[in-house]
């Protein structure tokens, strides 16, 4: 096989992969992705405590400032708004790996302040616990941060057969495995002979301190 030909080819795989990963295959999780963040934006409209519906959380109206709403629980629906639902339906519309990235963190976190809400609104008076909508909301939180994590660290099948493609075409290059190979071999000994040269320099320097260490005796001085 002719060399140049295989580093052609080799090198057109990679950029291959390069190209992939950075557009991804989100087909397989449409549920998790567009289902999720479906679900973020209905649980808006339903009651997160007693009557304070998502809404109100978001824009602070006077209804849920006379309810007590900690500002926690307003970072949770916005927070909710910008990974699990904008940030999540960009990465899947545009296959975009950076959006995806981004929103997986950002998704991390509002899950976080999802959990955190719950917990405090269970500590509240009777009647002002968690309601219907804090808590499909956080459901629905869990189903993105999911469908995200599977698509960002997870490799399709088309990234799979490529790497198989690029490891076929490394072991069929006979020459770039030879060439590796001297490479390897120089290295070797050139950290080898570097070593051996340290080692005479260190006992060279001993040689020296031990005969420069010993004066002759001084000859006593007549009275």
């Amino acid at each position: 096989m002719n060399h140049t030909s295989t580093d052609k080819e080799y090198e057109d795989l990679a950029a291959r992969e390069r190209s992939i990963a950075a557009r991804l295959d989100m087909s397989g999780h449409r549920v998790a992705l567009l289902g999720g963040p479906l679900l973020i934006v209905l649980s808006w409209f339903l009651p997160y405590t007693g009557p304070i519906t998502g809404i109100d959380l978001a824009f602070s109206t006077q209804r849920s400032i006379d309810y007590g709403i900690a500002p926690q629980e307003r970072m949770f629906v916005w927070l909710s708004a910008l990974g699990p639902v904008l940030l999540t339906l960009g990465a899947y519309f545009l296959r975009s790996t950076k959006l995806a990235q981004i929103g997986w963190i950002i998704s991390g976190i509002a899950m976080f302040f999802s959990i955190f809400a719950i917990w405090m609104r269970q500590t509240r008076d009777s009647g002002l616990g968690p309601g219907p909508g804090m808590i499909l909301g956080a459901l629905a939180i869990l189903v993105v941060v999911y469908g995200l994590y599977n698509v960002v660290t997870l490799r399709s099948a088309e990234q799979e057969d490529i790497a198989e493609a690029r490891r076929r075409s490394e072991s069929l290059d006979p020459v770039a495995k030879v060439q590796k190979e001297l490479l390897d071999g120089n290295r070797l000994a050139t950290a080898s002979g570097a070593a051996e040269n340290l080692v005479d320099e260190r006992r060279q320097r001993a040689a020296q301190s031990r005969k420069a260490s010993q004066t002759p005796d001084q000859p006593d001085e007549d009275a």
